[in-house]
């Protein structure tokens, strides 16, 4: 294959890339959203609101019975990052705060 058969078929691709860009963009221009009723916006906030309380109870079990495994881990970060001319010896690298009490 030579360089004029290869620009060729390059140009060729390239040109299908277009066109299906234009296609697209085309379609997005004539988009128009549905209209919602307000029965079913209703049924769908009813059904976001009793997956979002049933998430937050979950995590917030979930925590209340590792809590003190993850406040024991917390307290190994912070002395292990903790610099030694600080003065209140808290740990201040990237991804960790200081205490409350300490702040």
């Amino acid at each position: 294959m030579d360089a004029l058969e290869e620009a060729s078929e390059y140009l060729a691709e390239e040109k299908k890339r277009f066109d299906e860009a234009l296609r697209t963009i085309s379609r997005m221009k004539n988009f128009r959203p549905r209209e919602l009723s307000t029965a079913f916006v209703h049924a769908q906030r009813s059904k976001s609101v009793e997956s979002i309380f049933a998430s937050f109870n979950f995590l917030g079990a979930l925590l209340q019975r590792h809590e003190a495994t993850i406040h024991k881990r917390w307290l190994k970060l912070e002395k292990r990052a903790a610099p030694r001319d600080h003065p209140q010896g808290v740990g201040l690298r990237h991804g960790t705060r200081p205490s409350p009490g300490l702040a």
